[in-house]
Parts: structure tokens; C-alpha cells; sequence
């Protein structure tokens, strides 16, 4: 299950490691990678986030533990490009015309277009 709404209040974390998700209205079946990739996405909105190699942490815990990592930038990519359209088609809707343009961009910086 992806969750896909990380945001302040979902994720509980307790010594290091979270102990609770809540609020799964937005969560959907698909790529264990997506969640990776939603971060990701998101980094250059929050400040905090830029300041560790969260995706290389990912793959090396995955590695770790066996997990398929087959045609990651592929996988990686086509998360980038759903969260994009998503995100632009939700501020179309709420004419927010400054944020629109801001996550296309974001979106073309992370494909190889």
C-alpha cells in the first residue's frame, strides 16, 4: 500500500523509528518506490529535507533486504511524472497558477525529457 499524504500529523516516529501512519484517504496500490519518490519530489518545499541523502539511504536499506530495485530509474521516474500531473491537475483546480507552474517544473527537473 502506498500512503501518499506524508505530511506533519500522519507520521508518528518514536526513538527513530515510526510507530504509527494515520490518515490513509489518499492510499492506493502500487510501487513500494513511490513514497521514496513523493519525498523526494517534495524536497525543495521543505527546508529539513534537503539535508540527508534520503534516496540513497532508501536503496541501500533495500538492498539490504533483498528488494526487487530492477529498472529503478524507470520506476523512480514514472512515480515523479504521476505526482507531478496529480499535483498539477489539483492546482488547476484550485487555479492556484503559481504553484502549478512551480510543480511542473519540479516535474521536468526529475525526467529525463
Amino acid at each position: 500500500m502506498i500512503h501518499s499524504d506524508l505530511v506533519n500529523r500522519n507520521v508518528f516516529v518514536l526513538d527513530s523509528s515510526i510507530n504509527a501512519i494515520f490518515d490513509w484517504g489518499c492510499s492506493f496500490a502500487g510501487d513500494f518506490l513511490y513514497e521514496i519518490a513523493l519525498i523526494t519530489f517534495w524536497t525543495p518545499w521543505y527546508e529539513g529535507l534537503g539535508n540527508f541523502d534520503l534516496l540513497g539511504a532508501a536503496i541501500n536499506h533495500y538492498e539490504s533486504v533483498g528488494a526487487d530495485l530492477d529498472n529503478l530509474d524507470h520506476r523512480l521516474e514514472a512515480c515523479a511524472l504521476h505526482i507531478g500531473l496529480s499535483h498539477i491537475a489539483y492546482n488547476a483546480y484550485l487555479r492556484d497558477w503559481t504553484t502549478l507552474d512551480r510543480t511542473a517544473d519540479r516535474m521536468l527537473s526529475l525526467t529525463k525529457a
